[in-house]
């Protein structure tokens, strides 16, 4: 499945009409521009991207094989809104991922990929106690996906962002939270510790946790958002 590359790692447009117009439908229900549950008009889409139909079409069956769009015959595309049993499924599934990733990638990081993640969990520090920023949740995705980058897996990766993708339609909240993102910053170090002593399995199981405690924080919090 054919993706963009995740916030921070520089990729460049969709080759195709097709891609740009997934991604930018992709963005727009990850951006809360078109809200969970709402209706996705197809011919509204084509005006909006300069587009015809028939990519627009193509992009909403993508959309709806990543988990992002739901189809129904004879009543249109809706953007899905995930109950708490598939919060629980994504997040699961994150967990095994996420912690396989990580301990693939951990022997394999050079001196210069560790460099660059403590320099983005410097900036995420930085920028912790911004309530009103979206630099955090950048450079939050952009730490994790460094980190398993370095697995040299990339089928592992698209799986990954795929999963990602379905986890921001409920954690929209979550990473606004101000004592969420201390906290988060806080597991980084400890799994950014572990990476730099090279014990990968100790590493693996921090990332586990981590994915662990974030599903906890929304389910408990009861931060699933209701349809518009």
């Amino acid at each position: 499945m054919a993706r963009s590359s995740p916030p921070g790692t520089g990729g460049g447009k969709p080759p195709t009409l097709a891609g740009y117009v997934t991604e930018a439908i992709r963005s727009g229900i990850l951006e809360r521009r078109y809200p969970l549950g709402s209706r996705l008009d197809q011919q509204a889409l084509a005006d909006e991207l300069g587009a015809s139909i028939i990519p627009v079409r193509e992009s909403l069956r993508q959309l709806e094989a990543e988990g992002l769009v739901q189809i129904a015959p004879r009543r249109g595309a809706f953007v899905v809104s995930p109950t708490a049993d598939e919060v629980r499924e994504v997040y699961r599934l994150r967990e095994v991922f996420e912690a396989f990733a990580t301990r693939e990638a951990v022997p394999l990081l050079s001196a210069e990929d560790l460099d660059e993640l403590d320099a983005l969990l410097a900036e995420m520090a930085q920028v912790a106690s911004d309530d009103t920023s979206e630099t955090w949740p950048r450079l939050n995705q952009a730490w994790h996906f460094k980190l398993y980058g370095g697995a040299r897996l990339p089928l592992l990766m698209q799986f990954i962002s795929t999963l990602w993708d379905r986890s921001r339609l409920t954690s929209h909240l979550h990473v606004q939270d101000l004592s969420h993102r201390t906290r988060s910053n806080e597991d980084h170090n400890r799994i950014m510790a572990a990476v730099r002593a090279h014990d990968a399995e100790s590493a693996a199981g921090l990332i586990a946790n981590h994915v662990r405690n974030a599903m906890g924080g929304i389910l408990d919090q009861n931060l699933i958002e209701q349809p518009a």
